[in-house]
């Protein structure tokens, strides 16, 4: 039996179906069709062919032609069939195929359009697509979001390129090969696999090249997080991009990237373990060569290690280095800004942990007036000077070992608001000793001369000194120290708080034991003018709390006269110690104005023994006033306990003990003694009779 039509449409919701042909064989049809599909009097789709059916479904061998199909009705009207909601141009196919409830399935189908050609095999069941494709098309900027068959990250974005190569797809795996995209920006290969491609995170195993010109960008508009150490805001300049990758999971192999920009080049090669995560685990080679401009902390990304209120002067660097969490391999890196030189070979071990360091720094040559707008702190210190260097280092952040030799001429800098000028000498140092040997300069308007060894500075560190200052204005030096003081705090205590933890809870410092010379022409003061002071000691340790002070400390003072002592020595721990029984005789008071004194002669001679300060002699030898003391103060507490003797003018001297502390003394005469010496003068007169 034959059935032959020359007319037949269906038509619902404006959707019509007009077809002619004829059907033979009733009970198993194989039809001869021509078909047209058309929405609100607009051809969609035409369709010749054959197809027979089965009772399990039918096959198909259709040419098909469109003028243009929007393919959003159809989704609408078969939505279990899972046809995708897109904007197909006029073109031409041809399709060969089976159909049966719950599927489809193509045996070869070929699509041709002006601008993409697609062949190969496929079906569709259960909404669930599969096949494979050979393709040459030009694809349309895809945004995130715009078709809900193409999964692509939030603010993300395929941009307008021709595309070709081979694909096929299976239960959730994509696999990729000889495929290449043309856009205007360059070219990108790509072959591998995508697994999970339908999920919220796809998993890549794919080779990439690339040669590529990428515009400026923000590290937010990035699809991926590439690290959380690396702030969202920062920008990236546009830059040449040339080389390959490999993307296996979350990890990242880099082969031989070239990175070209304003700049200059950037070699990048290695792994990248991790690398979509926030937790990259990198193991790469870097090579660079850089003319960077000017640039400002506000240039650079906001990390701990770049300081606030950065000014980089233009610079050129050259680096080759391997890079790892565990170590860092310097090969070459050197940096030229202005006038300044400076190469570094070596490494870095863990880099993030204790530090082992084990490198060679070479300065051929730093002029200090170039550098000095470099951040607010060197800005404050108004650095001159110049000079050349070369230093190693070993041992670990905590505790660095130096070696090699610094030398420097008419170097200066205003540490808190105390100038340091003309400092002319040489620096030697291993690791056993750093030596500075005959070093010239101003402090303010003293000029000082002075040999320094540093001995053990790495394990426990002895400093010895032997210094003279034809002029040292004390004041000036206290209200520095002051200030550099309180600033040293505030940085302690920002470390301490990025830390987590207060600034008590840090560790205490190491002791180290010091010995020297000091002598000072005339010294000047609010409180003083003090003329040949000579200072000596051997002290081992040194700590800021004194309980763990040992040695002997001499202290010699020649013309002069003080004024208030308390005031004087409130500034300074030093002199509050080897001046401490003057000290505690001037709050006591013995009738006379010890807030004036003119000084004949100042003696000090101390011994020190676990924070325990033993005063062999203490002497105050002024016009009208001789003081003598001895006794122990325990320098942790304050802690008096002395006896002094103290004669004014013509006067039967006086006798106490002294206890309390430095800052609230008591005194208890000896009466006896005071009788005893009285009655003694007595009798010498009566002698003299």
């Amino acid at each position: 039996m034959k059935l032959e039509f020359k007319h037949l449409s269906v038509e619902q919701d404006g959707l019509k179906l007009s077809a002619k042909g004829k059907i033979e064989n009733l009970e198993s049809p194989a039809a001869d069709l021509d078909a047209e599909l058309s929405a609100a009097g607009k051809t969609l789709l035409e369709a010749k062919g054959k197809a027979r059916a089965a009772s399990a479904g039918a096959d198909f061998d259709l040419s098909l032609e469109t003028p243009g199909l929007d393919t959003t009705l159809l989704a609408k009207y078969l939505p279990s069939a899972g046809v995708p909601a897109v904007t197909i141009p006029a073109g031409e196919a041809v399709v060969e195929g089976h159909w049966e409830p719950g599927g489809v399935s193509l045996k070869a189908y070929k699509l041709e359009w002006k601008g993409g050609k697609v062949e190969g095999e496929g079906s569709l069941k259960g909404g669930e697509p599969s096949g494979r494709a050979a393709f040459g098309v030009d694809v349309p900027e895809i945004k995130a979001g715009q078709y809900a068959f193409v999964k692509l990250p939030p603010n993300s974005a395929i941009p307008a390129l021709r595309l070709d190569g081979e694909a096929a797809y299976s239960a959730g795996e994509l696999r990729l090969s000889k495929v290449s995209a043309k856009l205007k920006e360059g070219t990108l290969t790509a072959s591998g696999t995508v697994r999970k491609l339908g999920s919220a995170k796809p998993v890549p195993d794919l080779s990439l090249r690339f040669a590529l010109d990428v515009p400026a960008f923000k590290v937010s508009d990035l699809p991926v997080v590439l690290s959380t150490a690396i702030p969202p805001s920062l920008q990236i300049p546009a830059m040449r991009l040339d080389g390959g990758l490999k993307v296996k999971g979350d990890d990242v192999s880099l082969e031989k990237v070239v990175v070209k920009g304003k700049a200059g080049t950037l070699e990048l090669d290695g792994t990248v373990a991790r690398a979509l995560t926030d937790k990259p685990a990198p193991e790469l080679s870097v090579a660079a060569d850089l003319d960077l401009p000017a640039l400002t902390d506000k240039d650079l990304p906001p990390l701990a290690a770049i300081p606030p209120g950065l000014e980089l002067p233009p610079s050129k660097w050259n680096v080759d280095l391997t890079y790892t969490t565990p170590a860092i391999r310097v090969r070459r890196l050197g940096v030229k800004i202005g006038g300044n030189e400076l190469s570094i070979e070596g490494g870095v071990s863990d880099p993030g942990g204790r530090g082992a360091f084990d490198l060679l720094l070479k300065g051929r040559k730093f002029v200090l007036d170039e550098l000095t707008r470099l951040t607010p702190r060197t800005r404050d210190l108004k650095l001159s000077g110049t000079g050349f260097f070369a230093l190693s280092v070993t041992g670990t952040k905590e505790k660095p070992v130096f070696g090699g030799k610094l030398q420097f001429k008419d170097l200066g800098a205003t540490v808190a608001e105390l100038p340091l000028s003309g400092f002319t000498g040489t620096v030697s140092f291993d690791e056993r000793r750093i030596d500075v040997p005959n070093l010239k300069g101003m402090v303010a308007d003293g000029a000082l001369t002075m040999d320094l060894t540093i001995k053990d500075y790495s394990k426990v560190p002895e400093i010895q000194v032997e210094a003279a200052l034809d002029r040292f204005d004390l004041g000036r030096y206290q209200a520095a120290r002051a200030k550099l003081d309180a600033d040293n705090k505030a940085a302690r205590d920002a470390k301490a708080a990025r830390a987590g933890k207060s600034a008590a809870e840090e560790k205490p410092a190491d002791p180290y034991r010091t010995r020297g010379k000091f002598t000072v022409g005339h010294l000047t003061h609010p409180n003083a003018q003090l003329d040949n002071v000579t200072a000596s000691w051997d002290l081992w340790g040194v700590t800021p709390d004194f309980k763990r002070l040992a040695g002997d400390a001499k202290l010699l003072v020649g013309t002069g006269h003080l004024k208030d002592v308390g005031a004087l020595l409130l500034k300074s721990p030093v002199l509050k110690i080897v001046l401490a029984p003057i000290l505690a005789i001037q709050k006591i008071g013995f009738g006379v104005n010890l807030n004036d004194i003119s000084v004949g002669k100042i003696v000090g001679d101390y011994a020190f023994k676990d924070g325990l300060m033993t005063v062999r002699q203490s002497e105050l030898d002024s016009k009208n006033l001789n003081v003598t003391a001895t006794g122990t103060v325990d320098l942790p507490t304050e802690r008096l306990d002395m006896a002094s003797r103290a004669q004014v003018g013509n006067l039967p001297a006086v006798e106490h003990s002294i206890t309390g502390t430095m800052s609230d003394p008591k005194a208890k005469m000896k009466v006896g003694k005071l009788l005893q010496n009285a009655g003694q003068n007595i009798l010498d007169l009566l002698q003299k009779r």
